[in-house]
């Protein structure tokens, strides 16, 4: 995820990953069988991944040491 952040941007980055997890959700909702249900999880997970090095990396450049902690 850091090569993609790195490559993609941040922001970039995370509209994608919401993107993902926004489809994986919908397909885990109407599932018909238990396969779109395992695919549903898999895409919540991998866009959930996506989320946290770039959420940190915004924190990281945007905010000073003190309140790093905090958020």
């Amino acid at each position: 995820m850091g090569v993609l952040v790195d490559k993609l941007k941040p922001r970039k980055m995370l509209v994608l990953s919401i993107l993902i997890t926004a489809l994986g959700t919908f397909i885990f909702a109407f599932a018909p069988n238990i396969i779109y249900v395992y695919l549903g999880r898999f895409l919540i997970g991998v866009g959930s991944s996506g989320i946290f090095i770039p959420v940190n990396w915004i924190i990281n450049k945007y905010f000073p040491f003190e309140q790093r902690g905090f958020l």
